[in-house]
């Protein structure tokens, strides 16, 4: 079966709208066994959408429409696909008196209480725009309003009718692990060592500082057997949570322990990921983002003369950072980063992308690393961020400190 998502908007062909929904929908159907073919986008305009909508399906089994249902002008998707179909759009009461009693003001009500005659509605409570899964010759098309929220909501109802519609589909199934402190070519070039078959699918997606790679097939033996290959190859340098600050958080609150964090150059990047996650408060103490040499002497009491004779972004630096933090809080782990971002700020000695990262345990050794990231300010931050946690993560989770780049 080969399903297609044709998202409508023209903001988002503009680039003023992330496409989140797109990878909703692909990510919920391939819970449940299915696997996206294709992905397309047009914009607001009747003759882009007949166009792509011929396209689908000419080509697809399963169309999966979302955008254009609302009460604005420019969301002209339900009559342009009623007239390319020449299907019959009828009024109905029972939505009309629905969105009426929780939007009387409107004054689209009639007009948002239109449905496709034969189809089946999907029915919107937190909105006006009626969803709905309808069947036309041999094909399948669900339209979904473009709202995310409200998309969420209802697609829980049409993959219930997809289920059930495509009941004796073969399945797919899909794993993943994350490698983390491994470089991509290096993950990529063991991957050809192995002997893949035609039957599985094997997909490499780099990020700073982690390499996910996903397996997908019919066969989960076929999965496991080559999970396993992987697994053993990277057995310390794998998480499967969905990401590594998810992995940390999951570890602390695991093993019971508590987590402070320094940051200069990452300027509570790291902190900010922690933070985000719900929980964070069992395990996380805090942060001081030290940014200038003042408070690195003030708050974590840096000693002035290491910071004259080594520099801020130094070995030295972040050894004292974690001591300082070890100093003021009970924490039982700390990291400390400090380094240059850019794009200003290197010198013919220290160059943009170069940044020390310090890990320790109370008590214990303090681990130290040297890294060159690419010379873009972003980059930089979220590849000492994932290096950071990837590091603490392998300490705590595995009690293995990361061998290379320790200086």
């Amino acid at each position: 079966m080969k399903i297609e998502i044709l998202s409508i908007g023209s903001e988002i062909i503009l680039g003023n709208t992330i496409n989140t929904n797109a990878s909703y929908i692909s990510k919920k159907l391939l819970e449940n066994g299915f696997a996206s073919t294709f992905y397309s986008v047009c914009k607001d305009e009747i003759n882009d959408i007949q166009n792509c909508f011929k396209i689908a399906l000419d080509r697809s089994d399963l169309i999966i429409i979302t955008g254009g249902l609302g009460p604005t002008i420019d969301d002209i998707t339900k009559k342009t696909i009623s007239d390319f179909l020449n299907l019959e759009l009828v009024f109905n009461k029972e939505i009309y008196l629905d969105i009426e009693k929780r939007f009387s003001t409107i004054s689209s009500i009639k007009e948002q209480s239109t449905v496709f005659k034969d189809a089946i509605i999907l029915k919107n409570t937190i909105g006006t725009a009626s969803g709905f899964f309808i069947k036309y010759k041999n094909k399948i098309f669900i339209l979904l309003p473009g709202v995310v929220f409200e998309l969420k909501k209802m697609f829980e109802d049409a993959l219930a009718l997809i289920k059930e519609r495509f009941l004796l589909e073969k399945k797919v199934f899909q794993k993943f692990l994350n490698i983390f402190l491994v470089k991509e070519i290096d993950v990529d070039n063991f991957l050809k060592t192995l002997k893949i078959p035609k039957e599985l699918e094997i997909g490499i997606y780099p990020e700073q500082g982690i390499v996910k790679v996903t397996l997908t097939s019919n066969d989960m033996g076929i999965i496991e057997k080559f999970k396993t290959e992987i697994e053993k190859k990277y057995n310390k340098n794998i998480f499967y949570e969905e990401s590594i600050q998810k992995a940390v958080h999951n570890a602390f609150i695991n093993k019971n322990f508590k987590l402070c964090i320094a940051e200069s150059c990452t300027g509570g990047a790291i902190s900010s990921k922690l933070t985000a996650l719900s929980g964070a408060s069992k395990y996380f103490l805090g942060s001081f983002v030290t940014y200038s040499n003042d408070l690195k002497k003030n708050i974590l009491k840096v000693d002035e003369n290491i910071l004259k004779s080594c520099g801020a972004i130094s070995k030295e630096i972040v050894i004292e950072m974690v001591k300082g933090v070890f100093d003021i809080t009970d924490a039982d782990f700390a990291i400390a980063v400090s380094g240059i971002a850019g794009p200003f700020g290197e010198t013919d000695i220290k160059r943009i992308g170069l940044v020390y990262i310090a890990v320790g345990r109370k008590s214990g050794i303090i681990d130290v690393y040297k890294f060159h990231f690419e010379k873009d300010r972003e980059l930089v931050i979220e590849s000492a961020s994932n290096h950071a946690l990837g590091i603490l993560y392998k300490k705590v989770y595995y009690n293995e400190s990361f061998n290379n780049a320790r200086v």
